[in-house]
């Protein structure tokens, strides 16, 4: 009985996290305008955990700090192209 309910706990946490994850292959966010008010702004949310924030638009470029999930980020210009990381495709 124990095993059993084992085994329904793990299907369902990965169900919910599955039901969860991002299913998108292109994301796309907004970016600012440096002329906007701050309260006027709008947020976006970091949704990966433990990612690099760079110099510049390339995974060679030095590492600035490291951010976690939730960080809250105003992003104000993004590249030209885009490109794609383990399965998702945005732009810097």
């Amino acid at each position: 009985m124990k095993n059993v309910k084992k085994s329904v706990l793990f299907i369902c946490l990965f169900v919910v996290a599955n039901l969860f994850a991002q299913s998108v292959e292109q994301v796309e966010f907004e970016v600012m305008d440096k002329e906007i008010p701050a309260e006027e702004l709008t947020y976006e949310y970091l949704l990966a955990h433990k990612v690099f924030l760079r110099e510049k638009p390339s995974v060679r470029s030095k590492k600035v700090t490291l951010l976690n999930i939730g960080t809250k980020m105003v992003l104000w210009e993004k590249s030209l192209y885009s490109k794609e990381i383990d399965g998702i495709k945005s732009h810097w």
